[in-house]
């Protein structure tokens, strides 16, 4: 019989390659359908998470024994979870193939010699796995992250042979669960002893005084805080990224790809500690985020708020805001290669035009904000990539453009946490990359427009 754990983890990435959706949820439900085991339904999330996030990798391996083209998709799907088995979890040979074969047999029961053969070969060799030095050999780095071969290469290049590493180490980890107290619902004191006296455990977190680190994210998810957005899950960066834009100047903000608003939680909380009101407009191109938008600051109380349904590209200049804005924050859709841990299915999905692509659209969006700025008003623009194309190259671009040449580089406000002072790049720049136990990928610019 194969085991719970390994059934709920087939089921859900049967339904990721059938539905092309997110793993995290779906091997959620197809453990709680079971009714798992603590301990299994955490086995059925590594798997399920692990093949998704190193499907290139187990493809290139079981494709050096049988040809992937013959292969039904279910059992694809058993041969990867077996040498995922072998190679990353170093599970016990025997296990893993008796596993497998007892999982094929459910539905093909004709191809349980192939996959036992496939597997055997490969647990002749998955000692030696990932087969040369990844600390020379650039593919055998990419073999041990579960990564593309392009990937490694685009980190190394942008981040340096170090903080690639890092970021390639996070991949395979369980990245810390970052929170924030919504300070437009109650005071963050009395919000967070009262998820404390839920059993939620929780440690204090950069960038500031609102934000922590959940410790255990089962009860964090179970909380009635979080279900009632009295605190609200947001990485420790992207909480640094966002207060960027929390000028204590600003009486108009425009946020642009303003998403489900999370950042506007973060950008208001601060204001609200501060005693600051403000005016937002949110510019959000999908219209269900854009209404989950609404609908949550609505319920945080928040009345001085106006929604539009747009990309700004396409908005006739000056039509957001009668008048020019204090304050014009840009979270740009990008590649998410910052975020990639949290999201296994994009390590495979992402490809290298997706970076140029996407670095055009960056580009074209920064412009269309900008015109939104008043003299002596700040463009603040954001992404949760790392890749400098993304980053970097966009504003300065923007910089030596003509709309561009207004703006200049205005120092980090707030400045980061001390032991986040490797992030600052020498031209003001903050930029974060993923590390096992630290913040994930986040880019964030000030530009000050003359006046």
């Amino acid at each position: 019989m194969t085991s719970p754990a390994r059934r709920a983890a087939l089921d859900a990435l049967a339904q990721v390659r059938r539905r092309g959706g997110y793993v995290a949820p779906l091997v959620e439900r197809a453990a709680a359908s079971r009714s798992l085991s603590p301990s299994d339904h955490a086995l059925a999330v590594l798997l399920a998470k692990g093949v998704t996030r190193t499907r290139g990798t187990l493809d290139d391996t079981v494709g050096r024994f049988t040809r992937l083209e013959r292969l039904e998709p279910h059992v694809l799907d058993v041969l990867r979870l077996g040498a995922f088995e072998l190679l990353f979890l170093r599970t016990a040979p025997h296990a893993a193939v008796d596993e497998a074969v007892s999982a094929v047999k459910r539905f093909r029961p004709q191809a349980a010699s192939l996959v036992n053969a496939v597997l055997r070969r490969l647990a002749q060799e998955a000692d030696s796995f990932p087969w040369g030095d990844p600390a020379t050999d650039p593919d055998a780095l990419a073999r041990a992250s579960g990564a593309p071969r392009w990937l490694v290469d685009a980190l190394t290049a942008d981040l340096g042979p170090t903080a690639a590493r890092e970021t390639l180490a996070a991949l395979g980890a369980e990245p810390p669960l970052y929170g924030r107290a919504n300070a437009l619902v109650g005071e963050p004191a009395t919000i967070l002893a009262a998820l404390t006296a839920e059993g939620v455990a929780t440690e204090p977190a950069p960038p500031d005084g609102l934000a922590f680190r959940a410790l255990d994210a089962a009860a964090f998810a179970r909380s009635t805080a979080l279900a009632r957005d009295h605190v609200f899950v947001c990485d420790a960066a992207a909480q640094y990224a966002a207060l960027q834009a929390a000028s204590d100047a600003a009486r108009t903000i425009v946020e642009i790809g303003a998403g489900r608003g999370t950042k506007t939680l973060v950008v208001l909380g601060a204001l609200r500690m501060r005693r600051a009101s403000v005016r937002v407009v949110a510019v959000e191109p999908n219209a269900w985020r854009a209404r989950v938008l609404e609908q949550r600051l609505a319920a945080a109380g928040v009345e001085s708020l106006a929604v539009v349904v747009a990309d700004v590209r396409d908005v006739p200049s000056g039509d957001l805001v009668p008048e020019s804005a204090d304050v014009v924050f840009v979270d740009a859709p990008c590649t998410g290669s910052g975020t990639l841990r949290r999201h296994p299915e994009a390590v495979w999905r992402v490809v290298p035009d997706d970076v140029g692509r996407l670095s055009a659209l960056q580009s074209e969006m920064l412009e269309a904000a900008s015109v939104y700025v008043r003299e002596g008003g700040l463009l603040v623009y954001s992404t949760c990539s790392v890749f400098t194309a993304e980053n970097g190259d966009v504003v300065r671009g923007f910089l030596a453009s003509p709309g561009g040449s207004s703006f200049f580089v205005e120092p980090l406000d707030p400045v980061p946490p001390d032991a986040w002072n490797r992030f600052v790049t020498t031209e003001g720049f903050f930029r974060s990359w993923p590390s096992v136990d630290g913040p994930d990928g986040h880019f964030v610019a000030r530009l000050r427009k003359s006046g």
